[in-house]
């Protein structure tokens, strides 16, 4: 079941297609959306049963949250983390190149045309946009959000919920705190607190 009926619902359940054709691995039986309005439409050719009650009925285990704001990707987790049963598989593109030393938690959507160098940890229900670059050693963590083509350099830290605007990057041993946004096309040259908006070259 995939939760989320915008851009990042539609991108995972094409990339459960691409990933079907080449060994088939799951069967999309729906979508989930908390806007009643949504309820009953159809999207890619399936239904939206319901909102995240629905999940309570126990007839389905794997459940992908595709939601592209961190905070609310949060507060579905924690709504759902009651209902015991849930498994949350990691969805990662065919054609994104990832390290056999990556870690990488539950929850997890990975793009096409992604790298993630050697030794990297990503966090629980992190999302890693198209053709993004993550360097050696970084960690992200819960909830963690990169947008298309950021480049994270060796050795950084993304705090819990970071967010990272299209095309922003940071240099080597930057921490990004907790629940923080950088801005689009933004640089990170210096470590940013938590809970903070940076933009600009550098971000300030």
């Amino acid at each position: 079941m995939i939760i989320g009926t915008g851009g990042v619902g539609r991108y995972v359940y094409h990339t459960i297609e691409e990933i079907n054709a080449e060994s088939a691995q799951w069967n999309v039986i729906g979508f989930i959306d908390d806007d009643p309005s949504k309820h009953h439409l159809e999207l890619c050719g399936r239904e939206v049963l319901g909102g995240t009650d629905w999940l309570r009925s126990g007839y389905v285990s794997n459940v992908v949250i595709a939601i592209g704001d961190p905070f609310a990707r949060f507060r579905v987790v924690r709504r759902l983390m009651s209902i015991r049963q849930l498994e949350y598989p990691a969805i990662i593109h065919p054609r994104a190149w990832i390290s056999r030393s990556v870690r990488i938690g539950q929850g997890v959507i990975i793009y096409p045309g992604v790298t993630i160098d050697c030794d990297v940890q990503i966090g629980n229900f992190s999302i890693i946009n198209m053709q993004s670059a993550v360097g050696h050693d970084v960690v992200l963590e819960d909830f963690s959000t990169l947008s298309p083509s950021v480049s994270i350099g060796g050795s950084s830290l993304l705090g819990e919920g970071a967010f990272m605007g299209i095309g922003s990057c940071t240099i080597q041993h930057v921490t990004i705190g907790r629940w923080s946004v950088v801005g689009a096309g933004a640089t990170v040259i210096s470590n940013l607190p938590e809970r903070v908006v940076a933009v600009g070259v550098p971000a300030k």
